[in-house]
């Protein structure tokens, strides 16, 4: 019940009933809540409408004035009265809880809807949400955990760069250290030049370059190694091997850079190379060596550059250059492996071979089955007929299937002089067809020799002219001028052929001393010269019927029939006819005819690639002199058996021309045979030996008749010469006083006369 348990209020304190109902607060704009003016925004009304009228702002109502707290009543003075007793104050109740209820709700809407505004959210007509500037005035810090969390932060960046920078750079170390030693690597095995180890070098080499292929060092070591393997053995085309050159030089241009060595050597060894193939062939190998001596004056003991230079030198012709060059890179077996073959190949050229054995021997020892110290020994085993077994062995072992059309080319000329010598012909010719692609002179030589055993003269002649050297004079090469020294004989031409091997050793030197000698029946000086070739071949079929052949001719009685036994049982055994020609001229020698014919016959009969015969020429030479011979002594008695000897002569005569077209011999009997049934021809045969001046004493006789009847003042004085020639060489009598007549009247036959 009121007034129960409190004292009455005072009269004086404001009652509520009559105060407004409408208490729900009112929604604030977004600048009236941050203390600011609002502007009025413009209508969005269509264009060409009214705008809608402005409504008016709503009127805040006017704040009621506060009700005065009542003063509390005085208090009883202490201890006066009776003791009142303690009031209890129900709770208030309020009046319209619904009202406090909507005005809660209304309070948490307007905050959610002054949110979505501000936010952006909520997009009201007349209504704009103002972006507030966030920014951080000068003054303002960081709070403690705020500025912890930078410092660990950067302490974290710290660490992990430093740590990624010592990763890299121990990364990158290693790659170099790496780099380092497959590079220093590959170089080492490059100095010997062996295949396998230039395989390795360029493995290697390529590793390197994996690693970092924008290194220009590596670059150049890959394209020295790639350089001096397409010189070796021709496995990698020259052109691949410049373009690296060409790579490696847009940065690499002067000497003392890294990599211009490597660069230079490459660059030799790809000229090299590439040498017959140059159109200017000459300037650039001049080039070379020039670059190659202005780095060898400041590095001298590069040795792999002096054995280049040494290389470069053989090429332009200069033999004593390139053997001081490869004397000095060799370094006494402590340089380059390579310069101590090519050592051993010049020695072996001149004819050394023992001494050349004893290098190749050296050099196999230091690095077993080099591919070209194996071909060089097989070489000299093969041209001295001894050893021809382990001449392919050799071969066999050292060389493999693929070490470059190099190599394979004189693995054939190998296989090809192994062959021939334990008299295995036909493969022989399959090795010796099978030896091209090379065109250095040393190549070409052997190969023109080859030709000239199989009795292909004209082709020997083919691959001569094509040796060349690539400077204006080159010096004498010694298997060059045996090759010209056996065309020479070839001709018959024995004077030209001992200038040129007179005073020249080895092997060949001697045995074309021996069969000039021979020719010339100086039987003691042949003999001479064949036995110090025996001592060198001492398997040598032709030197041995040589020798069985002198015997024959200078001795009697029973030591004569014991060679000439020997020389047929040889003749028999062989598979070369080349015996029984020799055999034939040891009897025609000796006087007798009939059984030197025979032995011709045999020698010209069933030649073939695996019964060949190298001078199958001279034989028919000879039968055709025996067929002249006997033609003479039938011409009166029997002119029909006269006719049929003449025509066996020009038969064979033309046989002879067929396998060599400048034998002198066979030119100059067929123009002796000829003068009186057809002059013209006889004159061109003529013609060509009396030039050369090669002419028999008949064939000068015989050229001057044919010029008896010219015109030609000129002509008249060269038969006049050949008169006075065909008497200095022995024609006398009434054969030189006839034509003489015919020449120059009776006064020119009595003044050669002697009349």
């Amino acid at each position: 019940p009121e007034g129960a348990g409190r004292p009455p209020l005072p009269s004086s304190q404001p009652e509520f009933d009559d105060a407004p109902t409408n208490l729900a607060p009112q929604a604030l704009s977004r600048e009236q809540l941050l203390g600011k003016e609002t502007t009025p925004v413009p209508s969005m009304a269509p264009p060409g409408m009214a705008p809608a009228p402005q409504q008016p702002a709503p009127q805040q109502p006017a704040p009621q004035p506060r009700a005065k707290r009542p003063s509390a009543p005085p208090r009883p003075p202490p201890g006066g009265g009776d003791r009142a007793r303690p009031r209890v104050y129900a709770p208030d109740k309020r009046k319209d809880a619904a009202k406090e209820s909507l005005h809660q709700s209304a309070s948490v809407g307007e905050d959610y809807l002054n949110s979505l505004l501000v936010g952006g959210l909520l997009d009201l007509p007349n209504v704009r949400a103002q972006k507030a500037d966030l920014s951080v005035q000068i003054g303002q810090t960081w709070g403690r955990s705020g500025a912890k969390t930078f410092v660990v932060l950067f302490v974290l960046l710290f660490l992990g760069l430093g740590s990624g920078g010592a990763w890299y750079y121990y990364a990158e170390k290693k790659k170099a250290e790496a780099i380092a030693a497959y590079l220093a690597r590959a170089k080492t095995e490059a100095l010997t030049g062996a295949h396998p180890d230039l395989q390795k070098a360029i493995a290697d080499a390529n590793a390197a370059m994996a690693l970092d292929k924008r290194d220009l060092y590596s670059m150049a070591v890959v394209s020295q190694i790639l350089g001096v393997s397409s010189y070796l053995y021709r496995e990698v085309p020259p052109a691949k091997v410049e373009q690296g050159i060409d790579m490696a030089a847009t940065e690499i241009k002067k000497p003392g850079q890294r990599g211009y060595r490597e660069l230079l050597i490459a660059r030799t060894a790809t000229t090299l190379a590439n040498l017959p193939e140059l159109e200017s062939a000459e300037s650039r190998l001049s080039d070379v060596r020039k670059n190659l001596k202005a780095h060898l004056a400041e590095n001298p003991d590069d040795h792999l550059a002096r054995w280049l230079s040494g290389r470069v030198m053989l090429a332009a012709g200069d033999r004593k250059g390139a053997k001081a060059a490869f004397e000095q890179a060799a370094a006494r077996g402590e340089g380059v492996v390579l310069a101590t073959i090519d050592r051993a190949d010049m020695i072996l050229d001149d004819g050394e071979h023992k001494k050349a054995m004893a290098i190749y021997d050296e050099v196999l020892k230091k690095s077993p089955d080099h591919p070209l110290a194996c071909i060089g020994r097989s070489l000299a085993r093969s041209e001295r007929s001894t050893e021809s077994a382990e001449a392919m062995a050799d071969l066999n072992v050292c060389l493999g299937p693929e070490m470059g059309p190099r190599v394979g080319a004189y693995k054939q000329l190998a296989m090809a002089y192994a062959h021939y010598y334990i008299e295995d012909y036909d493969d022989f010719v399959k090795n010796l067809e099978a030896a091209t692609g090379v065109r250095e002179p040393r190549f070409l030589a052997r190969v023109a020799l080859a030709r000239i055993l199989r009795g292909q003269i004209a082709a020997a002649g083919k691959v001569r002219a094509s040796i060349r050297w690539y400077a204006g004079d080159p010096q004498p090469d010694p298997l060059v001028l045996l090759v010209d020294a056996e065309l020479l004989y070839s001709t018959g031409d024995n004077a030209g052929v001992m200038k040129i091997v007179e005073k020249r050793k080895g092997l060949r030197a001697a045995k074309l001393r021996g069969k000039i000698y021979w020719d010339q029946s100086k039987y003691e000086e042949a003999q001479d010269e064949f036995k110090s070739a025996i001592d060198i071949a001492p398997d040598d079929l032709e030197l041995l019927v040589y020798l069985a052949a002198i015997k024959m001719t200078t001795s009697r009685g029973t030591e004569r029939r014991a060679a000439e036994d020997e020389l047929d049982k040889l003749g028999r055994r062989a598979k070369s006819h080349l015996p029984r020609h020799i055999y034939g001229e040891a009897l025609l020698r000796d006087g007798n005819f009939e059984k030197a014919r025979e032995e011709f016959e045999k020698a010209v009969t069933d030649v073939t690639d695996e019964t060949p015969h190298p001078l199958a020429y001279r034989s028919h030479v000879a039968l055709a002199e025996l067929d002249a011979r006997a033609g003479r002594t039938l011409n009166e008695k029997d002119p029909e058996a006269a006719e049929a000897k003449f025509k066996s002569a020009i038969k064979n005569l033309n046989e002879a021309l067929k396998q060599n077209p400048s034998f002198y011999p066979a030119l100059d009997l067929a123009g002796r045979l000829l003068v009186k049934r057809q002059p013209d021809k006889a004159l061109e045969f003529l013609i060509s030996v009396v030039d050369a001046g090669y002419a028999s004493a008949y064939a000068e006789l015989s050229y001057a008749e044919l010029l008896a009847d010219s015109k030609n003042k000129v002509d008249k004085q060269k038969a006049r010469e050949a008169l006075f020639r065909a008497k200095k060489k022995g024609v006398v009598g009434d054969a030189l006083g006839r034509v003489a007549e015919l020449v120059g009247g009776k006064a020119l036959a009595d003044e050669l006369l002697g009349k």
